[in-house]
Formats: C-alpha cells, sequence, structure tokens
C-alpha cells in the first residue's frame, strides 16, 4: 500500500511539473503575439509559428525558456507590452533601445526579479522611473537618452549586484 501512494504522488508532482512547463511556453508564445500586435517593425517578419527561440533576437535557455530579448535597433514602433515577466519569468537581458518605442517607462519590469540587464537607450520612453528595489538581480541598466524625469529613484542603493548604470542624457 505504501509504493502504491509513493507511486501516485510521483505521479501528480510529475503532471504538476509538466502542467508548468506548458503553461510557461504557453505564456511565452502568447507575449510574443502580444509583442507583435503592440509593436510594428521588420524584425517580426520572420517570427513564425510557436518556437519562439528560433525568432531573430531571442535566446532561450536548454530548458526552451527564453532568457534573452535583444531587439536593440530594429526599426520597432509602438508601446512596450506590460507585465513581460508573469509571460517570460524566466528572463535574464532585455534590450529594447535604439527603436521608436514610446509611452510611460513599462513599470511591470520591475517584477522581472532575474532580470540582469535592462537596456532603453534611444527610446522614446517618457516619464518617471520607477522603484527598481524588487530587481534584486540586476547587474546592467541602461536608460540613457530616453525622456524620464522626475526625482532620481533612491532605490537604486539597494541594487547590490549593479555594476554599471547608465542615465545620461535624460531630462524633461
Amino acid at each position: 500500500m505504501g509504493f502504491h501512494c509513493l507511486f501516485i504522488f510521483y505521479v501528480v508532482i510529475l503532471l504538476s511539473l509538466s502542467s508548468s512547463y506548458e503553461n510557461t511556453i504557453l505564456n511565452q508564445t502568447a507575449f510574443f503575439t502580444l509583442l507583435k500586435t503592440s509593436l510594428s517593425g521588420n524584425t517580426f517578419s520572420d517570427w513564425d509559428g510557436t518556437n519562439v527561440c528560433s525568432y531573430t533576437g531571442i535566446t532561450c535557455n536548454d530548458n526552451g525558456y527564453v532568457v534573452k530579448i535583444n531587439v536593440s535597433g530594429r526599426n520597432l514602433l509602438g508601446r512596450f507590452p506590460e507585465n513581460i515577466c508573469s509571460y517570460l519569468p524566466h528572463l535574464k537581458t532585455l534590450n529594447i533601445g535604439h527603436n521608436d518605442i514610446h509611452g510611460g517607462f513599462p513599470y511591470s519590469i520591475t517584477n522581472c526579479s532575474l532580470l540582469q540587464e535592462l537596456i532603453t537607450t534611444h527610446t522614446s520612453l517618457v516619464g518617471e522611473l520607477p522603484d527598481f528595489s524588487p530587481m534584486k538581480s540586476l547587474r546592467l541598466l541602461d536608460l540613457s537618452s530616453c525622456s524620464y524625469s522626475g526625482k532620481f529613484p533612491v532605490s537604486f542603493i539597494n541594487l547590490t549586484n549593479l555594476e554599471v548604470m547608465n542615465l545620461n542624457e535624460n531630462g524633461g
């Protein structure tokens, strides 16, 4: 009887892990569909199918989770979607620089606890910067040449892993 219960326990654990993996993969696909509807540009011409790991500028780890988005200088235009890390919980690098991405700073990026590099340089993002305290893994932060304004967020002092920060040429 004990072996039978143990076997059922392992099956339930495996099914829940499998379900979690499938949900993450579906969420990744949903995010890139949302991204393609929020932004326009020629980068998306080769973003076909459901294997987001094969998209130009996207890097996945060995498990198929998106860990890097680098769409810098791809002539993208529009607003960056919110809640990126609810779709891409393993994201470590986000580079959306040198594009015409406009609107306010996407505050939900601060929920990306694993994010190590955030680059929005030379975008059309505006407004005040958020509290960056939750982003404990952040090593590189380049928010230069945008139109951020307001008080300098003191939350930067809580980013103990931060090695490089560039906020020059902001104003407004």
